[in-house]
């Protein structure tokens, strides 16, 4: 399987929906990231998914040397046919059409996170890393409004997610998807299955550079949910 670890932040992408796996719980890592309620990254439950981390790494899974690995170069690798998997995000199909080969672009399937056992759900992200603002005390709040109405009106949004071959944010443009693999994508949003695993936490980031030790072979477990608790509390100027 082909994956970026390149930046290091790049390595929690696999990891984080692990911890929801061993935990069982989609809220987990919410807390997790905000240190909350007792949360710290030397929980058993965090340490178990390093465990299931280092299992999978070991088990030569991915290429050699994915911290070296850049986001730009884990697709070339695939559809070079030089892997016979990758491990990437939503955005993959659209940039799959626009450098892979026709007939590559037929060829290919998409797939949920493995679960951790039969059964299990498939539990992954789908919490955007960017949204829209409006002040509520600007001038022009209703017109920037209406301007958001009109930017995600079906007629105007659909079209739009299906020329770029992208993941849409509302139902009513994903009812409209037009590219089977992007709607068989969307449709894993709708029916439950998603976790919101990106870090947004003050200093939640900074554990993958710790974590990076996993995938390079040069740290064990403990230790290593010991320096993620320390990085994340240095970042946190706690």
């Amino acid at each position: 399987m082909a994956l970026s670890c390149n930046p290091t932040t790049s390595s929690l992408d696999f990891f984080l929906p692990l911890i929801t796996q061993v935990a069982d719980d989609p809220t987990y890592y919410l807390k997790l990231d905000q240190l909350k309620d007792g949360a710290t990254y030397e929980d058993p439950k965090v340490v178990q998914a390093i465990e299931l981390q280092q299992k999978i790494v070991k088990a030569g899974v991915f290429q050699p040397g994915t911290t070296g690995t850049s986001g730009d170069q884990a697709p070339q690798i695939f559809y070079t046919g030089k892997s016979a998997m990758l491990f990437n995000g939503s955005w993959t199909p659209q940039g799959l059409t626009k450098d892979a080969s026709p007939a590559f672009n037929k060829l290919y399937k998409v797939m949920k996170t493995p679960a951790i056992a039969p059964g299990k759900r498939h539990w992954t992200a789908n919490q955007a890393g960017a949204g829209w603002a409006v002040s509520a005390t600007s001038k022009n709040k209703d017109a920037a409004l209406e301007f958001l109405k009109f930017m995600y009106s079906a007629e105007q949004y659909s079209p739009t997610m299906n020329d770029s071959n992208s993941m849409p944010a509302t139902k009513s443009a994903a009812a409209r998807i037009e590219l089977p693999i992007m709607k068989q994508m969307t449709s894993w949003l709708l029916d439950g299955d998603g976790c919101p695993h990106i870090p947004f936490g003050p200093g939640s980031v900074a554990a993958g550079d710790p974590l990076a030790k996993i995938f390079d072979g040069s740290g064990e477990p403990a230790a290593v949910a010991k320096a993620m608790q320390q990085a994340v509390q240095n970042a946190k100027g706690g």
